[in-house]
């Protein structure tokens, strides 16, 4: 598979700013990229792994999930990480 060269990579470029300046203008926003609100998922990885309801807003990983003494993933989904 080749790179695409300078004038292809340009030419898409454009097309695509296009695009977003497109749907912000559309929209009435100054960026057409949606926000993503993790809020849910985050209160319920948290709450599995024992943090304390009150704590989960607040709360921040201080090492990745997979390095907590407390984390055992499940062997029937260990394939499908």
């Amino acid at each position: 598979m080749s790179m695409p060269t300078t004038r292809t990579s340009f030419s898409t470029e454009k097309r695509l700013g296009a695009v977003v300046a497109e749907t912000a203008d559309r929209f009435g926003t100054p960026l057409a990229v949606p926000l993503m609100d993790l809020t849910l998922e985050k209160q319920a990885m948290l709450l599995a792994l024992g943090v304390h309801e009150g704590q989960v807003e607040s709360y921040h990983l201080s090492m990745p999930i997979q390095d907590r003494p407390e984390f055992i993933p499940h062997s029937t989904h260990a394939g499908h990480l």
